[in-house]
C-alpha cells in the first residue's frame, strides 16, 4: 500500500490531501505542519473572506521564471467543481470567486471534512528529509516513513515565526530564485504625514528610466512610510527587480490632462479664495500640498496647466517595500528548471513539490489561493493514479 506524506497543511498541501483521498482512498497519507491547526494562513486570507479564485484567468496575472509551463493546468482547474465535490458552494463579486458564506473558516471545515480519516501530525516542524528506496520525514522526535512526498510549505510571507521551508529544499538540492515579498506596500522617499490615513481612488503607474512598466486603476491609502492598497500591492513585485523606480499617480484620472485645464481655468473665475478653489476636487490635504509646492498665495497665482500637471503626475520615488511578515505572497522560490510538467522534483522520483513554494506567485484578486488549489490537485490526481 502507497505512503504519502504531504508537508505543509496550507490550500496547496491540503487539496492534495483531499484529492488522493478522494480518487483513491486505500493510499495512506499522513498530513504534517509545524503549526498546531491546519489551514492557519489559509483562515485570514481575504480578511477572512478567503477570495479563492477569479473567473477572469489570463496569463497575464501570474508570474515566475518560465510559469507558462504550467498555465495550462492553472487555468483549466475547475475551482467551483473541485469544491462542490468538498460540500461547498460558491459565489461571485464581480469576477471574485469566494464561498458562499464569504468566510475562510468554509473552506478550511470543507478540507477538514473530507480528509478527517487520514493521519494527521500538527506541531511536527520537519528538520530533514532523507532518500534511501523509500523517505525518511525527521523533526526532532518523531521520523515518518513513506514512499512519496509532497511539499507544500508554502512561502515566507505573512509567517510571523521562523520558515525553514527553503532551506530544507536547498538541503535536497535544489536551486532557489531571488525571493521577495511581493503583495505588499511600497515604501517611499516622500512621505506626507498630513495624508496618512487618508485614501484617493486613482490611476498607478510603476515607471522605471521613463518607462511604464505597470498601470493599475484603484484606491491607494497613504501611510506614515508611503504607499498601500491594491493597486499598490499589485505593482509591489516590481520594486526589487527596478529598485530606482518612481510612482505616478493620476489623483482624476476621469479627466484628460486638456479637460482638468479647461476646468481648473474656469474655477479662476468663478472662485476668489484658495479655499474655495480647492473645494470638492480632490483631497483637501493633497491640494494644500500641490498649492505650497507651486507656491500659489492667491487665486490670480494658479497656473491651471501646472496645477493639472501636477494633479495628473503625482510622483513618489521608490525606496522599497515592507517585509515578508506584512506581504500576502514571495515572488521567487524554487527554480521550476528543476521541476517537472508534474510538479514532481527532477532530483528526487516521488517527490512533488507544490504551491507558493516555487517561482510561481500570482496578482491579488485570487489568483494565489487558485494556483495552490490547483498544482495540488494536479499532484494528488498523479499520486492517487500513479
Amino acid at each position: 500500500m502507497k505512503r504519502v506524506a504531504i508537508i505543509g497543511a496550507g490550500a496547496a498541501g491540503l487539496a492534495c490531501a483531499a484529492t488522493i483521498i478522494k480518487l483513491n482512498p486505500k493510499i495512506e497519507v499522513v498530513l504534517i505542519d509545524k503549526n498546531n491547526s491546519l489551514g492557519k494562513k489559509l483562515l485570514v486570507t481575504g480578511n477572512g473572506r478567503c477570495n479563492i479564485s477569479n473567473d477572469d484567468m489570463r496569463q497575464q496575472y501570474y508570474h515566475g521564471n518560465g510559469f507558462e509551463r504550467f498555465y495550462p493546468l492553472i487555468h483549466d482547474f475547475n475551482v467551483r467543481e473541485f469544491f462542490s465535490d468538498l460540500g461547498m458552494i460558491t459565489t461571485n463579486i464581480d469576477t471574485f470567486v469566494y464561498p458562499y458564506t464569504k468566510q475562510a473558516t468554509t473552506v478550511v471545515d470543507a478540507f477538514k471534512s473530507m480528509i478527517r480519516n487520514i493521519e494527521v501530525k500538527t506541531g511536527f516542524e520537519v528538520i530533514d528529509i532523507i532518500f534511501d528506496k523509500s523517505y525518511l520525514i525527521k523533526s526532532q522526535d518523531n521520523v515518518v516513513e513513506v514512499d512519496y512526498v509532497v511539499i507544500a510549505t508554502g512561502g515566507k510571507a505573512y509567517v510571523k515565526k521562523e520558515y525553514n521551508g527553503y532551506a530544507l529544499l536547498e538541503k535536497l538540492g535544489h536551486t532557489l530564485t531571488s525571493i521577495n515579498p511581493s503583495l505588499v506596500q511600497i515604501k517611499t522617499k516622500e512621505v506626507y504625514k498630513e495624508l496618512k490615513g487618508s485614501r484617493l481612488s486613482c490611476t498607478v503607474s510603476f515607471v522605471n528610466n521613463n518607462i511604464e512598466l505597470r498601470r493599475e486603476v484603484g484606491e491607494v491609502m497613504f501611510t506614515d512610510y508611503g504607499l498601500t492598497g491594491i493597486a499598490i500591492m499589485q505593482c509591489s513585485r516590481l520594486v526589487h527587480q527596478y529598485p530606482q523606480s518612481k510612482i505616478v499617480i493620476d489623483c482624476m484620472p476621469e479627466y484628460e490632462y486638456s479637460q482638468l485645464v479647461e476646468l481648473l481655468e474656469g474655477r479662476k473665475i468663478k472662485f476668489n479664495t484658495i479655499e474655495d478653489y480647492c473645494n470638492g476636487l480632490i483631497l483637501k490635504p493633497l491640494m494644500k500640498i500641490f498649492i505650497n509646492k507651486l507656491n500659489i498665495a492667491e487665486v490670480c497665482d494658479i497656473a491651471p496647466d501646472s496645477l493639472a500637471k501636477m494633479i495628473k503626475e503625482f510622483t513618489l520615488h521608490v525606496i522599497g517595500t515592507q517585509t515578508f511578515e506584512n506581504s500576502q505572497v514571495c515572488a521567487g522560490g524554487v527554480s521550476l528548471e528543476e521541476i517537472d510538467n508534474d510538479f514532481m522534483s527532477r532530483l528526487y522520483d516521488n517527490m512533488f513539490i507544490i504551491g507558493e513554494v516555487l517561482d510561481i506567485d500570482g496578482d491579488c484578486g485570487g489568483y494565489n489561493l487558485h494556483y495552490a488549489f490547483a498544482s495540488g490537485y494536479h499532484v494528488g490526481r498523479r499520486i492517487a493514479n500513479d
